[in-house]
């Protein structure tokens, strides 16, 4: 025990402590002390040196750290869940392209569509959008934004959509397009 105690003493010094006192130590004990050769000792009458850990205690004591350093309350408070785990593989099925707006216009008889022409590279595409209730139209124009180009194509009632325009929701609800922060050329790989 008292071999335990020195080398355990930088980590627990206050067992270390109880143990030279159980020993009758005279002065504290170092490194040097260390031996584990048996030797007899007088003891002091039996004192307990730890308690057994209470699971309660230890929860208790996470939540107060948990507690002290969480961040201060703000939007992140309000943020959507994470999805399930997706495994690296999942993430390279998605085939993001850099995209140049080439029309856009409100889709007659809805009022979150917007009907978006782009133009990826090798071809040009025709993607419906549900932005419209945030996005004007006419700043799209000409605007590169990040399309999901392998998404399989969805009959509509106003035509085909042949993609998805990515867009990011802040805490209030309002979409904002994502693109690149310089100009890229049409159908640029996102990795």
């Amino acid at each position: 025990m008292r071999s335990l105690a020195i080398l355990i003493g930088p980590v627990l010094p206050l067992l270390k402590e109880r143990t030279e006192k159980m020993f009758q130590a005279t002065v504290p004990w170092t490194f040097a002390d260390a031996d584990f050769a048996l030797a007899p000792t007088q003891l002091t009458p039996f004192e307990r040196l730890v308690d057994r850990v209470d699971p309660a205690v230890v929860e208790a004591m996470i939540e107060d750290t948990r507690a002290q350093f969480a961040p201060p309350a703000g939007p992140g408070d309000r943020v959507t869940p994470f999805k399930e785990i997706i495994e690296i593989d999942d993430f390279g099925k998605l085939d993001l392209r850099v995209a140049t707006v080439l029309s856009a216009i409100r889709v007659e008889g809805s009022d979150k569509l917007l009907q978006v022409s782009v133009d990826l590279g090798r071809e040009k595409r025709n993607i419906f959008a549900g932005i419209a209730q945030h996005v004007d139209p006419a700043t799209l124009v000409g605007r590169q934004v990040v399309v999901l180009a392998n998404l399989k194509p969805r009959k509509m009632r106003f035509g085909v959509s042949e993609g998805m325009i990515l867009a990011a929701e802040d805490i209030d609800g309002k979409l904002s397009v994502l693109g690149p922060l310089t100009d890229l050329f049409p159908g640029a790989t996102i990795s």
